[in-house]
């Protein structure tokens, strides 16, 4: 039952994002379940359920995905002709 609330996310239990942290688990259990955990017992408890930590993954707020894709396809193709490793094949 625990896996499935983790899969639902954080937000479905009234946090402000969906991001699980092993605190939130133990609030989540502690009012559902009325057991406490400490919060640095959690993670050998979502192990046993099947679950691995996950971290988010930071990205710059100055990303521009469509120029990246632009320069990909562009730029790097013209230089990776161009480069000295293509001269020699």
């Amino acid at each position: 039952m625990l896996a499935r609330w983790i899969l639902r996310g954080a937000e479905a239990f009234g946090f402000p994002t969906g991001l699980w942290t092993c605190r939130r688990v133990a609030q989540v259990i502690q009012k559902r379940f009325d057991v406490h955990y400490h919060p640095d017992h959690i993670g050998r408890l979502l192990r046993a359920c099947g679950l691995t930590p996950q971290r988010p993954q930071t990205v710059a707020r100055e990303r521009n995905d469509q120029r990246i894709r632009e320069w990909v396809q562009q730029e790097w193709t013209r230089a990776k002709k161009n480069s000295p490793a293509s001269r020699h094949a």
